[in-house]
């Protein structure tokens, strides 16, 4: 996958400033959404020059921490509630550069919007609509309105091509459900390590100013390692149990040779 070159130098230039309309444009979003954010609170107002509205990196920052939240499915008020006690509790530097090492996703695919027809054309074995009911209840698909989101579209799509093999839908959901179950456990177990071992330690000695910096470095390199962790561990798992396959079924036919 191509590096998105101009997100990443968005967080770098710290003295740029925007209009609504870039924005809008650097966050994938539209302006309408950015101006219901902050009649709701969501985003911090511009800063005024002369009749021009003027948003900062700071802006924009918060603006993807929001639409993050929202495609995960937590409600508008919850991200308000969550924003107003960073805001409340920590100067802007701080909380700019917390954001900051959170707000980029882990994962390379973002969130994408199915319709009922396109699921029917990449699962035409559903006929009752049982797998789609089914991946609601796993939370691989979230319905709204006419249409179904997928945090992780990349498993739907791996799903179809499974099934365009000949695979039964209920086998390929069966594991997907496996994969959704350990994945949350891992991950689970991992941000509680860094909590009790990193934060834990940090907030009891009060959340020194001038230890910030170095607590958004950890944030940014530590996410990344238990993607790197569990990718690396699940190829080699793979490649343990196809040879453990191919080596019983080898083994019959010397014993009939």
């Amino acid at each position: 996958m191509e590096p998105d070159t101009d997100r990443d130098s968005d967080l770098d230039i710290r003295d740029s400033d925007l209009d609504i309309d870039e924005l809008a444009r650097r966050a994938g979003t539209t302006v309408r959404t950015v101006r219901m954010y902050q009649e709701r609170g969501l985003l911090p107002p511009p800063e005024r020059r002369g009749r021009r509205a003027s948003y900062r990196p700071e802006h924009l920052i918060r603006l993807r921490l929001v639409q993050r939240l929202a495609d995960r499915g937590y409600s508008l008020a919850a991200i308000k509630d969550l924003t107003t006690a960073w805001d409340a509790q920590h100067g802007l530097g701080h909380v700019l550069g917390l954001e900051g090492a959170v707000v980029e996703p882990l994962a390379e695919v973002p969130p994408r919007r199915f319709s009922t027809d396109e699921l029917t054309a990449m699962f035409p074995g559903d006929e009752d609509l049982s797998g789609l009911a089914r991946a609601l209840e796993m939370g691989m698909l979230v319905q709204d309105g006419e249409e179904f989101v997928a945090a992780n579209p990349v498993m739907v799509e791996i799903g179809a091509e499974l099934t365009a093999m000949g695979l039964p839908l209920d086998a390929t959901l069966d594991v997907a459900a496996a994969i959704l179950s350990t994945t949350d456990a891992l991950a689970e177990q991992f941000v509680a390590m860094f909590l009790e071992h990193i934060w834990a330690p940090f907030e009891q000695a009060g959340e020194p100013d001038a230890e910030w910096p170095a607590m958004s470095e950890r944030i940014q390199r530590q996410r990344p390692l238990a993607v790197k962790a569990v990718a690396s561990s699940i190829a080699a798992a793979v490649d343990k149990h196809v040879d453990a396959a191919i080596m019983m079924d080898a083994a019959p036919r010397d014993r009939e040779g």
